[in-house]
């Protein structure tokens, strides 16, 4: 199973309950289950707007970014943007993400301390969440 899975299923499940809503002849689901789900799309949470913010507070708090880098995001401004969704709107905080991308590298999604080889690694090369 991809690990994608926690964003498609809930994304088709609300779907699915927005046309069912208007039309009988649609049955109503009565639950679905995905394993390590991403909640928050479209809103706040992990899928959701704040999701630049949420990543990059998780990688400075485990010592993936430098301080110097995590402090000039706020100085920037764009430490808000990041959180809010609205940093792809503007030219320095798109690159900001784009240099911070680059600086930080591969890495194992599943155990960040780990040494990372090619399988099993992310390494961003064009664009963070695009």
């Amino acid at each position: 199973m991809s690990h994608k899975q926690g964003i498609y299923v809930p994304t088709l499940v609300m779907e699915i309950e927005k046309y069912a809503g208007s039309n009988t002849s649609v049955p109503s689901l009565q639950g679905f289950g995905v394993g390590d789900g991403c909640m928050g799309i479209g809103n706040k949470g992990a899928c959701g707007i704040d999701q630049v913010g949420l990543f990059i507070d998780f990688m400075w708090g485990h010592g993936q970014i430098s301080n110097d880098l995590y402090q000039y995001t706020k100085q920037t401004g764009c430490y808000e943007k990041y959180y809010n969704g609205t940093w792809e709107y503007d030219s320095t905080c798109d690159a900001l993400a784009v240099h911070g991308e680059l600086i930080l590298g591969g890495y194992n999604v599943y155990d960040i301390y780990d040494t990372c080889f090619l399988q099993g690694c992310l390494l961003f090369v064009t664009r963070l969440y695009k």
